[in-house]
């Protein structure tokens, strides 16, 4: 595909279709240059009153303010009445590669709402990563040429098209018409791919030529991006339904420079109405806090904070709330790890200076800083609360009770920093970062679990003897990844409490393998076991360049992450194959649940002769 995209073209025209019926197409957009006749340039597709999908490419280098979008068009050369004008108040973008031709995909926000009737109306979106099968039908559509070498039509053009999924990428919806030379080409860029009604695809290039027969057209499949959309949608469109009567009990929030950061050691102010405790109950009054700015452990994406020396931070129904340094709101209530004021990881926020008002482009082009309510700022909170959920398996459900008897919840000083899993009678195999920031503290195992919080029978609590990280593991690095934990006594093993067989023989599993993997993550409140299914992902595809970009080495597997994920909380228990334990959840850099960064897996094949000697020299000992 590296090889074929080397002579792609980004698409401009329908070659074989058919006129449209006048204002069938209501959704249809036409990109023009301001102030110049006859001047489309691209298609667009509405989504919302203010909003217009198309193609990132169409405007790559091009002055938004130079840029009309006309809506309720079908003859471009006519003024019908049906027209709607607007110019570009902003730009939104997702990561655009035009290298790679990736995430071909942007929102224009326009000046003010359309007029929606029967000439102009909304698309409608796909669900998150809805996948089209081989042989769909769908229409694609808009003013571009006719042919290479023929004029642009006055009216709008329309063709049918099947999708195909061979000589396509994940990121694209591919589409041909069977037997016979017919496509999209030079001047359709950003116009929709409609499929049972449904806006699944922008149009987005072609390989070499146009309407080939030999290679599929390329459209960036809209379905990936559903999230950021409404996330966009909902975060610039929140608005006041009135002007908020400023008072001494209600001001406006004082917001930082654009990528103002707030440095190691700052102090500041948290704040919100959320739970006491991770199963304590929500105060009536507004609870506030002084944490410590930290970096260690922190990702370079987040502003992150610790109290020291106390079990105390954010929990439950916090989020979206700010984080307050010198009376300027330096961040956003995001997620925590290990449950709430654990005492031992830091909690994370969202930095305002850098997603504030998400990552969009002004009238000039430019990134463009701007005051915002701080009602904004918990609308914007909870979108980024949604996008990284607090230390859960992602899509999962709930395990049946005591299914999974092999699971540990590793604890430090009485609270769940990671999973793991019984390998002998007195050793759980865990990850070895859980333990990084652990020095000092009482490490222990709790084995028998299905909820955390809840008193059972079966729970029994272990005093951990020894914790032994693998040699070569480091804080600057995902690899070697392990702990070995060696209990105080042997367990007691039945029903409820077994070992689980791990792979000796080195050899990879085999791409596509549905794979468990289990944890207790927070998941909305409640702390029972749970466990999602993912597909092995093969090691080559993993570190391409759009996913891990060479970071596997063959000591590390992966899983695909379509919205069902491992996340943190989860780190150290098993990637379950087949009933063998294949691999432990490590950390990754990354968000939970982003198809781009696919989940990372210590190969425990990989490791069979450091964990049976580790075991061995405990029994001479």
């Amino acid at each position: 595909m590296a090889v074929l995209l080397g002579g792609a073209s980004q698409a401009t025209e329908i070659v074989g279709g058919r006129v449209s019926e006048p204002h069938s197409r209501p959704y249809m957009a036409s990109l023009q240059l301001l102030g110049t006749p006859s001047s489309h340039f691209c298609g667009g597709t509405l989504i919302h009153p203010r909003f217009v999908l198309t193609a990132a490419h169409c405007l790559k280098e091009m002055d938004p303010t130079r840029v009309s979008v006309v809506l309720g068009a079908h003859d471009l050369e006519t003024p019908e009445p049906s027209q709607q004008r607007f110019t570009v108040s902003r730009l939104f973008e997702n990561n655009y590669d035009p290298e790679e031709k990736l995430n071909d995909v942007l929102l224009l926000q326009l000046d003010r709402p359309a007029n929606l009737n029967a000439q102009v109306a909304v698309a409608p979106l796909p669900r998150q990563d809805q996948e089209l099968p081989h042989g769909t039908q769908c229409l694609a559509m808009g003013w571009g040429r006719l042919g290479t070498h023929l004029p642009i039509p006055r009216v709008l053009q329309e063709l049918n098209v099947t999708v195909v999924t061979f000589l396509c990428r994940p990121h694209n919806v591919c589409t041909l018409v069977p037997r016979r030379s017919a496509g999209i080409c030079f001047g359709d860029s950003g116009g929709p791919l409609i499929c049972d009604g449904i806006l699944q695809a922008v149009d987005s290039f072609v390989i070499r030529e146009c309407a080939t027969r030999q290679y599929p057209d390329f459209f960036a499949r809209v379905s990936l991006y559903v999230d950021w959309i409404r996330s966009v949608l909902s975060t610039v469109g929140a608005r006041l339904n009135g002007t908020a009567t400023l008072n001494a009990n209600v001001q406006v929030a004082q917001l930082p420079a654009q990528d103002q950061g707030v440095g190691n050691g700052a102090r500041c102010l948290a704040m919100g109405w959320g739970q006491l405790g991770t199963n304590r109950p929500i105060p009536s009054v507004l609870q506030e806090l002084n944490v410590t700015v930290v970096t260690s452990n922190c990702r370079r994406s987040n502003v992150c904070t610790l109290v020291r020396r106390r079990r105390a931070g954010i929990c439950f129904g916090d989020s979206g709330g700010p984080l307050v340094c010198n009376g300027v709101v330096h961040g956003i209530d995001s997620f925590i790890r290990g449950g709430c004021g654990s005492g031992v990881y830091p909690d994370a926020f969202a930095p305002v200076a850098h997603t504030l008002p998400g990552q969009y482009r002004g009238d000039s082009g430019n990134m463009v800083d701007i005051s915002v309510y701080l009602v904004a700022l918990v609308l914007l909170g909870a979108a980024v609360c949604e996008a990284q959920p607090r230390g859960r398996i992602l899509g999962s459900q709930e395990a049946k009770s005591h299914t999974r008897p092999y699971m540990a919840s590793v604890q430090v000083n009485g609270t769940h920093v990671c999973g793991g899993f019984l390998v002998a009678e007195q050793w759980v195999l865990s990850a070895a970062h859980c333990l990084e920031d652990a020095a000092g503290a009482t490490v222990q195992v709790l084995l028998g679990a299905h909820s955390l919080s809840q008193p059972e029978p079966s729970k029994v609590l272990y005093d951990v003897k020894r914790t032994v990280p693998h040699p070569d593991s480091r804080r600057d690095t995902i690899d070697h990844d392990l702990l070995l934990l060696q209990l105080s006594k042997k367990a007691v093993v039945g029903p409820v409490v077994q070992t689980l067989t791990w792979q000796r023989e080195d050899r990879d599993v085999a791409p596509g393998t549905l794979c468990d993997v289990v944890g207790w993550g927070m998941v909305r409140h409640t702390d029972r076991l749970h466990h999602v299914l993912v597909p092995v992902l093969n090691r080559t595809v993993c570190n391409q360049r759009i996913y891990h970009d060479g970071v596997i080495t063959q000591r590390m597997m992966c899983a695909e992450s379509k919205r069902r994920d491992s996340c943190k909380g989860d780190s150290g228990g098993p990637l379950v194959c087949e009933g063998v334990a294949e691999g432990v959840v490590t950390s990754g850099s990354r968000v939970c649940g982003n198809r781009k960064k696919p989940g990372i897996y210590t190969r425990l094949a990989s490791y069979t002769a450091w964990i049976d000697g580790v075991m061995a020299e405990a029994e001479v000992d």
